[in-house]
């Protein structure tokens, strides 16, 4: 598979997998990229990495509104 697929395919399956709307066969086909395929294996580790770094950025905005807000009052 070309990496640009890879990676395409795998950010289909964790979203789906971490929103909780995937399928069996979804979970099933993630499950057996992760276990037979290093680069999957890589591209998973940055895409979980990323989702990691962007919740830290949003949690960090949420509290900086919070605070601003209370700031004003």
């Amino acid at each position: 598979m070309a990496p640009d697929a890879l990676t395409s395919e795998l950010i289909q399956l964790v979203t789906a997998f971490q929103t909780g709307v995937a399928t069996e066969d979804e979970r099933a086909r993630l499950e057996r990229l992760l276990e037979d395929n290093p680069e999957a294996r890589a591209i998973y580790l940055r895409l979980a990495d990323d989702t990691v770094t962007l919740h830290e950025v949003r949690t960090a905005r949420l509290q900086n509104e919070s605070a601003a807000t209370e700031d004003a009052r």
